[in-house]
């Protein structure tokens, strides 16, 4: 993965999935913290991915 930033779209619940935009594209997306919700239009990275969901930090919980 070359960008590995993204900004979310919906929130994403905890444990559960909602979108993400990444590289210019609406992608499923859940936190790779399953108990961490996420708000609407929050930077987030792409740590991986499973089939065509997106595996996602929230920016304050990176550690890059």
């Amino acid at each position: 993965l070359d960008a590995t930033e993204a900004e979310t779209l919906t929130e994403i619940p905890a444990g559960k999935t909602g979108r993400v935009l990444y590289e210019g594209n609406s992608w499923a997306a859940r936190c790779e913290a399953h108990e961490v919700a996420i708000a609407p239009n929050q930077k987030v990275y792409v740590v991986g991915r499973q089939g065509t969901t997106l595996i996602v930090v929230p920016e304050n919980l990176a550690h890059l």
